[in-house]
């Protein structure tokens, strides 16, 4: 599966700057007068660190945008200043008005130096009344209707199903292994802390999509989740620094002060989203090329993205792919052998899983 190239016409950029140039008053018009096709915007800095990958959605700063080596990115960047490391991909085009990028990468779109200031505006979060209760969740039983709270921790091995609405509160905490799930709509309005452990899930239900969760954030402290972690929302805070630990996957947007995005990880505005395989693993069995340590799921009508985490919870694995029209997700397992690889896939046969409709060798189809 690849990833469309979405190249930004030259006239657009032209118009841009011209209707930038001409702009004189004393609020500076922004170059961009939307980000809704953003995954990642910074009002400061927008740092992805090294073998991660961008599926989908533009990134953007104000100031920095600074890509580390041995990434993909099928995005367009906009920033100030632009830093690209080795061996690193980007399948878009790049607007700046200062370029450094080392040999062995390349930026496949136009390139055009000399753009206004700012690139876009953040918007601020208005104020919001929080209430007095103090919630902790244990066990997987567990839902929460809208309204004001306190503060919200999921303890270890949690689950919490947010009914939709509006949530105004003080702290949100999930503690390692916890899950939040929203079915609909729903938003969260944060005060003072927003965190994450190891191995956090986010996760829209059903007939929700990942921005279905919108998080304002209006604090100055650091919002940190995990490695590991699988995260769903569109998340705005103008005044924090966001870091994501290794292996995160996200899907939706971020606005922030500072974005650090952490290695191995997988980022994408859309609801699909697919890690690209790592050719060093591929092998030969009977005249057939495949991934050794990738499996394919084929699901049956109805399952979610959080069926494809399941399973591979099963077997040591991370949920790398994931095609819901096509009902097809795809997993990375802890195998080096054909022998290895096989035995994951007889496990996950042999669960017995409804809607699983079957599991196979990633034969180069993802």
């Amino acid at each position: 599966m690849k990833t469309k190239l979405s190249f930004i016409a030259p006239a657009f950029l032209i118009s841009s700057l011209l209707l930038a140039a001409l702009t004189s008053n004393n609020k500076p018009t922004p170059f961009l007068d939307n980000i809704d096709n953003f995954v990642l915007f910074a009002q400061e800095e927008a740092r992805i660190e090294e073998e991660s990958q961008v599926s989908s959605g533009n990134i953007g700063s104000n100031r920095d945008i600074d890509i580390n080596k041995d990434i993909i990115s099928n995005s367009d960047l906009f920033s100030d200043k632009i830093t690209i490391d080795k061996d690193t991909q980007i399948n878009g085009n790049a607007v700046f008005n200062k370029l450094f990028i080392k040999k062995d990468s390349q930026i496949l779109g136009e390139q055009t130096q000399e753009v206004s200031l700012p690139i876009a505006n953040i918007p601020q979060i208005g104020t919001f009344n929080t209430g007095q209760d103090n919630l902790m969740f244990q066990g997987e039983e567990n839902t929460l209707p809208p309204g004001d709270y306190k503060s919200i921790t999921l303890n270890e091995n949690s689950r919490l199903t947010l009914t939709g609405g509006i949530y105004n509160i003080e702290q949100l905490e999930l503690k390692n292994n916890s899950t939040l799930i929203f079915p609909e709509l729903a938003r969260l309005n944060i005060k003072n802390k927003l965190s994450g452990l190891l191995n956090i899930s986010i996760l829209p239900g059903l007939n929700a999509k990942p921005d279905d969760l919108i998080v304002n954030f209006s604090g100055h402290n650091f919002i940190h989740f995990g490695k590991q972690s699988f995260l769903n929302f569109n998340l705005l805070a103008p005044n924090a620094h966001l870091r994501f630990a290794k292996q995160t996957t996200f899907r939706g947007q971020i606005v922030a002060k500072r974005i650090f995005i952490a290695k191995d990880s997988v980022l994408s505005r859309g609801e699909s989203f697919e890690k690209e395989s790592d050719i060093t693993k591929v092998v030969e069995d009977e005249g057939i090329r495949l991934i050794v340590n990738e499996i394919i799921i084929l699901f049956k009508e109805g399952a979610i993205l959080e069926d494809l985490l399941a399973v591979a919870n099963l077997v040591d694995g991370r949920a790398t792919g994931f095609l819901p029209d096509l009902e097809m997700g795809k997993i990375e397992v802890p195998a080096e052998t054909i022998e290895e690889l096989n035995d994951l896939i007889n496990l996950i046969k042999d669960s017995s899983n409804p809607l699983i409709d079957d599991a196979l060798p990633n034969s180069l189809i993802l």
